[in-house]
């Protein structure tokens, strides 16, 4: 996920002490842009820093040292950021996570520092600041305007409090760290994606009267209106939850790793549902959307468009070894059964065309699977990490080519299963790219 970071050029003053910096003698200042690979878990998947990978400089703050990088746009004004990404993390045996260890334990935040013999006030917290280190609790002056991207991303921070100048909390902000409980302030005017995505201790979610924006019930962010969810805690321990009819939107990524909800209503209004909702829900077994709706229809708890043309959702945990897909489906979304725990047969019938990508990725105990020969159309990846797949039957007569790495685990090509095609079309599919990776075809009796 690209990661970007937005200063506000708006100051916000407070008083406070100056604090004496010094220059890294290490640091080399540039202005180029580093990219943050997925390496041995030392930092998160996927994670850019559109940021240099260097600070400006340091200060001394409460026995704790603070990194600052100087606002290029703005006058006079810095933002907390992260050390060099280069230097290397340290294992915990205790959670079995790898951590930096620029900030540990309690983090004082001054408003402002003086470096050079320049006041620079303290106005925001900037993209992965905190990432991945053992921050416990750290004091954030009401000098903040803006929390940045990733900013506590899988820190150990337990508690935070967010002062009233804060307007902006970017994507992912606090994803993966240990929050029980958080309030929103009224000045709060954006909260990005996934701002406390696999928060498993988040439990509850409360925004102060006033704010313009957003509010809260029963421990659930919406927006002011309560047209659009915005974030459902993931600590939450409800297994049963309904989504009322003012509900017209689900923010992306609102449910990510909620491992208690089990089953989901959805009143008539709400119009846009996808297959990612529920990602990491590892409990969800069941969606049930109202017979008004204008948009979506459920069938034994799976997720479909109005007309069961297309299927959106498979919820991870339901129950049930087997599926027969609906004749009516001509479409399977991408990630639609990604990660489903039970499913061990799937049948898909004529009149299906379209299979998404992802469509089956991480079906860990997946073992057969049938493709009918109305499937014109397969993207990538979609039997990724499939382990016990053994019995493939292809009833398609001309096939497609797939991506190379349709079939993988743990980066290789997955070479176990069976595939069985139509009499006559073996050289075709051994000849086919992404067919041509199955060690084993065997050609069915007409």
């Amino acid at each position: 996920m690209k990661k970007s970071f937005i200063l506000f050029a708006a100051a916000f003053f407070s008083a406070a002490a100056f604090v004496s910096c010094v220059e890294d003698d290490n640091v080399d200042v540039k202005d180029d842009v580093v990219i943050i690979e997925d390496d041995d878990a030392d930092v998160p998947t996927g994670v850019v820093s559109t940021e240099p990978d260097y600070y400006d400089f340091t200060a001394v703050y409460n026995g704790q040292t603070i990194y600052f990088r100087i606002d290029s746009i703005a006058t006079n004004e810095c933002y907390v950021t992260h050390g060099n990404w280069s230097t290397a993390p340290l294992y915990d045996e205790e959670t079995g996570y790898n951590y930096y260890a620029y900030y540990q334990g309690t983090v004082d935040i001054p408003a402002q520092v003086s470096y050079n013999g320049i006041a620079y006030n303290v106005t925001g917290i900037g993209d992965n600041a905190f990432n991945r280190t053992k921050l416990t609790d750290v004091s954030i002056p009401a000098s903040v305007t803006s929390i940045g991207d990733g900013a506590f991303y899988f820190s150990n921070l337990s508690s935070v409090t967010i002062p009233s100048s804060v307007t902006s909390i970017g994507n992912a902000a606090f994803e993966y760290s240990n929050l029980s409980s958080v309030t929103i302030p009224s000045s709060v005017k954006h909260i990005g994606e996934g701002v406390f995505s696999f928060c498993s201790n988040l439990t509850n979610i409360q925004v102060e009267s006033g704010n313009t924006e957003y509010m809260s019930e029963n421990g659930v962010l919406y927006n002011k209106d309560k047209s659009t969810l915005v974030v459902y805690p993931g600590g939450k321990t409800d297994t049963d939850f309904t989504m009322e009819s003012t509900i017209d939107s689900i923010a992306d990524r609102a449910f990510l790793g909620n491992e208690h909800l089990t089953n989901v209503v959805i009143e008539s209004n709400t119009a846009n549902l996808d297959e990612s909702m529920f990602d990491e829900c590892k409990n969800f077994a069941s969606i049930k959307v109202a017979d008004n709706n204008p948009n979506y229809t459920t069938q034994d708890g799976v997720l479909y468009d109005k007309k069961m043309t297309t299927l959106i959702l498979y919820p991870n945990a339901k129950a049930g070894e087997s599926f027969t897909v609906p004749a009516t489906v001509t479409t399977i979304n991408e990630w639609a059964f990604e990660d489903c725990s039970n499913l061990r047969s799937l049948v898909m019938q004529n009149g299906l065309k379209n299979i998404g990508e992802g469509a089956f990725d991480y079906v860990a105990n997946l073992k057969s699977i049938t493709i009918p020969k109305t499937v014109e159309y397969i993207e990538s990846e979609i039997f990724w990490d499939c382990d016990n797949l053994t019995t493939i039957q292809s009833y398609v007569l001309e096939p497609t080519e797939i991506d190379s790495d349709a079939f993988k685990i743990d980066n290789y090509t997955f070479t176990t299963a069976t595939l069985y095609v139509p009499a006559g079309t073996k050289a075709l599919y051994e000849n086919t790219k992404g067919w041509n990776k199955i060690e084993k075809i065997v050609e069915m009796e007409e």
